[in-house]
């Protein structure tokens, strides 16, 4: 697959990111195609930066080093294969101050 059917099939995937995630971020949106160039691919998800990537087997891992580093903000790379679960790459530290955050919210 490639060329238009390519980018219908990983728009498709945006949107279904956004949709999952608004029961967190109610506003979460796939940017707009005239939109891109930034480097992710949903917008009011809070500091997290997210790239979304549909492919026949999943994406690389490298690909997470294409999502612009910012201070403050956490890069995301949300990626699914065909007939495959969708898995999520973050850094370790960021991984590790997730996992902080919900066990201190079971705390409370």
């Amino acid at each position: 697959m490639g060329g238009k059917a390519s980018r219908v099939k990983g728009h498709g995937m945006e949107r279904e990111a956004a949709i999952a995630l608004r029961e967190i971020f109610p506003n979460a949106q796939r940017l707009l195609e005239y939109q891109e160039g930034f480097g992710i691919d949903l917008q009011n998800t809070g500091r997290y930066d997210i790239q979304c990537k549909a492919y026949k087997k999943y994406v690389s891992m490298n690909t997470y080093h294409e999502i612009p580093k910012k201070p403050g903000r956490v890069p995301v790379l949300v990626a699914k294969g065909d007939r495959q679960p969708w898995l999520v790459t973050l850094s370790f530290s960021d991984f590790k101050e997730l996992l902080c955050l919900i066990e201190s919210k079971k705390l409370s």
